[in-house]
């Protein structure tokens, strides 16, 4: 079967959209980006929460909530009949999927509903929140998917290392940053820094996500200790909220740090508060391709990040930024300390890394890579 793209209709799934998280925000921009190219798109999800409004009100897409909490009960095995049928009755020629509970349950739903359709699944990081019994669980289940989508060579060798899934039917496609949306003005700079309490004489050192210990946080706490020791001008600002939270702050505590790291919980304008920064942190344990990362390179940010996942796909070490090796806090603190004594470095390394960004990571550019991967993938397709 041939088609262009108008007469594709498009399913995606995803098990929660509650906070405006990485992959959320990606499959917003994916589903509207689709849309605007001719595609008929649907998105469901198993659960709901505050961001589902921006789903919802955008009347390009078709938005619904199956409200599933678990896969592995009544309400799961109706979650798949409702999927398969709704293949059926909407004559759906592509599903695609998000995180582990849409990745297990879709693939069987698209089969069951014995349509000619593709089936994709998608893998957005190295698999940390897996257990073994996923694991065994997902190589089944990818009996039943034509390609799997990763966003980073990183993710891509870890699905062929723990799922076997073939080489040759994973692609690679990077996240896409609408530029657009960072950029700012030293006013912008200026205003933000005001209301942080902080002058010009200070040098801000950020970063952005959810407070878990796979972020590495904790790491960024010792590091930060380390980092003002050295230099009464540095504070550390962090956006987010977490489980770990109290007690990295009582760490801080501990450590004489606490007024100079600041928590400043969740936050839906994180381009101006990038805007405040002088250099961007990422610590994590593990990473697929961090969305975070490439918002501060768009925001010409200096970025320090740790050695893992799809992290140097992005930092390239002394070019668009420093990587340090993972779960080593002097290394990162260290690193951090470079950025900070040498400004001329910090302006280097930002405008490489925005000019890396604008090369490789628009979200124009992500948008074509899809589309061109959709179209392929129907061209000879099969039931």
């Amino acid at each position: 079967m041939s088609m262009g793209s108008t007469s594709l209709h498009i399913l995606y799934l995803i098990d929660e959209i509650k906070v405006k998280g990485g992959t959320e925000k990606h499959l917003f921009e994916l589903a509207t980006g689709m849309a605007d190219a001719g595609f008929r798109v649907t998105v469901f999800t198993l659960a709901e929460g505050e961001y589902a409004e921006e789903f919802k009100n955008n009347n390009s897409i078709s938005y619904r909530c199956l409200n599933v909490t678990r896969i592995y009960d009544f309400k799961g095995l109706s979650a798949i009949f409702s999927i398969a049928r709704y293949i059926k009755k909407q004559q759906v020629n592509i599903f695609q999927s998000f995180h582990t509970a849409s990745d297990l349950i879709g693939p069987l739903a698209a089969r069951m509903s014995l349509q000619p359709i593709k089936v994709l699944s998608s893998r957005r990081d190295l698999g940390y929140t897996k257990s073994d019994r996923h694991v065994l669980m997902q190589r089944y289940i990818n009996r039943f998917v034509d390609s799997i989508l990763a966003n980073s060579s990183a993710v891509k060798k870890s699905v062929i290392a723990k799922e076997y899934f073939p080489d040759g039917n994973i692609d690679v496609i990077f996240n896409g940053i609408n530029l657009t949306a960072f950029v700012t003005d030293k006013s912008c700079r200026e205003k933000q820094r005001s209301a942080m309490n902080v002058d010009e004489q200070a040098i801000l050192i950020g970063s952005v996500g959810n407070i878990r210990p796979v972020k590495g946080y904790d790491l960024l706490v010792e590091a930060a200790a380390i980092v003002c020791n050295k230099n009464q001008y540095v504070r550390f600002f962090h956006v987010g909220e977490g489980e770990i939270k109290e007690q990295l702050e009582a760490r801080c505590r501990e450590l004489g740090i606490g007024d100079r790291v600041t928590f400043l919980g969740s936050s839906n304008d994180i381009k101006t508060f990038l805007s405040a920064l002088d250099i961007y942190v990422q610590p994590s344990r593990s990473e697929g391709l961090s969305n975070a990362i490439l918002e501060a390179m768009a925001t010409r940010l200096p970025v320090v990040a740790t050695d893992v996942g799809g992290n140097p796909d992005l930092v390239e070490n002394g070019l668009t930024g420093l990587l340090a090796p993972s779960e080593d806090s002097y290394a990162l603190a260290e690193r951090l300390l470079q950025l900070v004594s040498q400004p001329l470095m910090r302006d280097v390394l930002a405008d490489n890394a925005y000019s890396k960004v604008l090369e490789k990571f628009k979200i124009t550019a992500m948008i074509s890579n899809y589309k061109k991967k959709y179209i392929e993938i129907t061209k000879n397709d099969r039931t």
